[in-house]
């Protein structure tokens, strides 16, 4: 399951306190089960309407409170100020983007230790098939840090964990209309290596290599 995140500084580290009785694999598994049913709203099938209304502009359709999520032209965001059926939608001001990265990030802060081991110089620019090295093998698991393209802002981030010396796929799906959009790529990871393949975009009519989609932006080592 690919999770928003927000990138870290390339020191941050936390380590677990005496305090923290639960281990990081009992954490992230109560904290992401939450997440796993918000999604899909209990049945385990994840559709957008789960979480949010989607709207087919930008004028609400109906009246909002606040703290809902809402679907605007395609992005995700959270009600910040009471909307009234008719207004429109303005980022900042009744509305702002979701980032769901606290839910990880206190997991990680409450059981465990992470480090990051690597990040990518050039976020902004397509991202080819290619190795890159992390700065140790002492890790668990990785959680890799991903951006939807080259040409959006910092807030479009997702993360997805896999265990050490595996393979994952960095994915994205959604829909716009009535066209189904997915992006993915696979990677493995051997020790200090991780080898990303080439990105694949498709949609419900045609698939298509497109590097400036699913691109890795850091790694994080993660102890438990």
């Amino acid at each position: 399951m690919a999770i928003v995140t927000k990138p870290m500084a390339l020191d941050e580290s936390i380590k677990t306190t005496e305090s923290t009785s639960r281990n990081i694999a009992d954490v992230l598994a109560q904290e992401l089960s939450g997440i796993a049913s918000a999604i899909t709203g209990g049945d385990g099938k994840a559709n957008k309407t789960d979480i949010a209304t989607v709207e087919s502009g930008s004028t609400a359709s109906r009246a909002y409170s606040v703290g809902e999520l809402v679907y605007v032209n395609g992005n995700l965001y959270k009600v910040i100020t009471a909307i009234a059926s008719g207004a429109t939608f303005t980022v900042g001001t009744n509305i702002q983007s979701t980032n769901v990265s606290g839910t990880v990030k206190d997991a990680l802060n409450k059981a465990g230790k992470y480090t990051k081991l690597w990040e990518n110089p050039n976020p902004s620019s397509a991202f080819a098939p290619q190795s890159v090295t992390l700065l140790s093998s002492d890790y668990d698991f990785l959680l890799i840090d991903y951006c939807m393209s080259s040409s959006v802002s910092a807030n479009y981030h997702m993360a997805q964990m896999c265990f050490k010396d595996n393979t994952g796929i960095l994915d994205l799906a959604y829909g716009t209309g009535t066209t189904a959009l997915n992006a993915y790529r696979l990677f493995s990871i051997n020790g200090t290596s991780v080898y990303f393949d080439n990105c694949y975009w498709a949609t419900s009519a045609s698939s298509e290599i497109d590097n400036n989609r699913n691109i890795p932006t850091a790694i994080y080592g993660i102890k438990f």
